[in-house]
């Protein structure tokens, strides 16, 4: 009789096993076909540089093709929801922004969750803002111009690419720590908006990193970054904790995450293989060309960053009385 159930005891628990056993061996053997990377934006931008720059070093650490594949439209989302109502197999990915963590935490009509629709992989890059004003501007530090923008009732102005974008609401991120009076215009890029405070016609704009050399020429003067840590393209200037501002962090940060359900196993060997890649010296090379660094998380590190991000646009955007329908 003991040994009829120590037999029975030995098949539930191989039964219980199985699973994973399986899951482990696909994981091992992935991938067997070419790999979709989906990026939800325009190429030449900077997740697209991103998707190319790691998704060519996995083709090779793979054998298997990874095409990078562009889906515009609506902030982000659309190519999102391809990737959360894709297979949980591994053969589709999706590179997001911080603006992703934006829609998650202001858009009213999400069609998906970017916290229970999709895996977290790795946060792979970490990319800052910089405050570029107009040189007439009376301002040579974060604190003169938070005092100047204090005295100006009518508001110092800013610019970036639309309502509920990442530059405005690191205006508005602003505004809620030093009581700055901020008035934002929103325009249909970012590059627009920088060409503006360099013609005169606003004050300032958070700008990515790529437009520093208006500020080595003398086109525009850099104040501060919005990352917690220096820019190594601008390493003379300071972030904006350093310069006066507490609690003031902003990053356009890149990551990648697959389908929900993706199993275990394989999320963390994807992980593993997407971190290794950002290891190597010319795939940091590529990501710096845009001024990004490379980074690599775990899978759950870069969860437990997404209720964060997502949390903090929800407090700032219901201070500044913004939602997206």
């Amino acid at each position: 009789m003991i040994a009829k159930y120590q037999t029975l005891f030995s098949l539930r628990a191989a039964a219980c096993l199985l699973p994973i056993v399986t899951c482990s061996a696909l994981a091992q053997s992935f991938p067997t076909r070419p790999v979709r990377l989906i990026v939800p934006f325009s190429a030449g931008g900077g997740s697209d540089i991103t998707a190319r720059a790691i998704g060519h070093k996995l083709s090779e650490r793979w054998g298997q093709q990874v095409i990078v594949e562009n889906r515009l439209g609506a902030a982000g989302n659309i190519g999102a929801e391809v990737v959360a109502r894709a297979a949980p197999d591994g053969y589709t990915l999706l590179v997001i922004t911080a603006t992703h963590s934006v829609n998650a935490a202001l858009h009213t009509r999400m069609t998906y969750d970017l916290t229970t629709d999709l895996t977290p992989l790795s946060q792979v890059t970490s990319l800052p803002y910089v405050v570029m004003v107009h040189p007439s501007l009376p301002v040579k530090s974060i604190k003169e111009f938070v005092a100047l923008a204090r005295q100006r009732t009518e508001g110092l102005t800013y610019g970036s690419s639309g309502i509920g974008s990442l530059g405005h609401l690191s205006g508005a991120l602003l505004t809620s720590l030093t009581g700055a009076h901020l008035l934002y215009i929103p325009y249909k890029g970012g590059a627009a908006s920088v060409a503006d405070v360099i013609g005169g016609q606003i004050n300032f704009t958070f700008s990515a990193i790529l437009h520093a050399q208006h500020a080595r020429s003398g086109k525009l003067r850099a104040l501060a970054v919005t990352t917690l840590k220096r820019s190594a393209v601008m390493p003379q200037i300071p972030t904006m904790i350093e310069a006066g501002i507490p609690g003031y962090d902003i990053n356009q940060w890149n990551g990648i995450l697959g389908p929900k359900g993706l199993p275990a196993p394989l999320a963390a060997r994807i992980s593993n293989d997407i971190n290794d890649t950002l290891k190597l010296p010319d795939v940091k090379e590529r990501l710096a060309s845009d001024g990004s660094e490379a980074v690599g998380t775990t899978g759950p590190a870069f969860a437990e960053m997404l209720r964060t991000e997502i949390a903090k646009w929800q407090k700032v955007g219901r201070q500044a009385g913004i939602k997206i329908e």
